[in-house]
């Protein structure tokens, strides 16, 4: 099984990226959908509300329930760094 290393970041209270640790994960057998890799990584940014809709061409649109501008720019930023994104734009709200 082939393995990679995993680099796991943190934002402290002024929304600066920090490293925190690398560990080895074990890849998937099968590919992870863009949606789901924005997610995980959102998520281990302790992001919470945003939801990932893809667009296709690498076009992704997040929808944002929180009205944090510091927040939604972060999570744009961290989204514009996963592979095979090209374009990212919020809206705010529910996703649909």
């Amino acid at each position: 099984m082939e393995h990679r290393k995993r680099l796991n970041f943190v934002v402290n209270s002024k929304f600066h990226i920090a490293l925190v640790a690398c560990e080895a994960v074990s890849m998937e057998p099968f590919p992870i959908s863009i949606e789901k890799r924005i997610s995980r990584g959102l998520q281990r940014l302790n992001f919470h509300g945003i939801y990932a809709t893809h667009l296709g061409a690498g076009k992704i649109t997040l929808v944002c329930t929180n009205k944090d501008a510091n927040e939604r720019a972060l999570a744009v930023a961290a989204a514009k760094t996963v592979p095979g994104v090209t374009e990212v734009s919020m809206q705010n709200g529910k996703p649909s």
